[in-house]
């Protein structure tokens, strides 16, 4: 992988911006991998008898934006990215609390770079 010289994120994006507006943080970064978090609180859910349950948009979005951010740090100088297909399953419900999506490149190729990303939830910290 040939990385670009810079770290994804480095520069703050204006507002109005998915990442200001919702509030990420990194969590970690490195060549061909993101992970950021978010602090989901019941103002991004809706009501369940079982509980508030974070909109599964709004965790899609969290998971894009890290497989963005691990596409960015393998790009060479004059590369984009885009989103070409995003596909998510959910095994159970996301919760109010804080939500971290690892992004990583598995595989850089030419005109194509794979780019899986996980979620899950991160206990409260004391």
């Amino acid at each position: 992988m040939t990385p670009r010289g810079r770290t994804w994120g480095e520069d703050e994006p204006d507002a109005p911006h998915v990442w200001r507006t919702l509030g990420y943080r990194h969590a970690s970064r490195g060549e061909g991998r993101v992970a950021i978090e978010w602090d989901a609180t019941e103002d991004f859910s809706f009501r369940d008898p079982s509980g508030p349950i974070v909109h599964g948009g709004l965790v899609t979005t969290l998971l894009d934006t890290a497989m963005g951010g691990a596409a960015w740090t393998v790009l060479d100088d004059g590369e984009s990215f885009l989103t070409a297909d995003l596909r998510v399953e959910f095994f159970r419900s996301a919760r109010p609390g804080t939500l971290r999506a690892d992004g990583r490149v598995v595989h850089r190729a030419r005109g194509w770079t794979p780019a899986p990303c996980r979620s899950r939830w991160v206990p409260p910290r004391p």
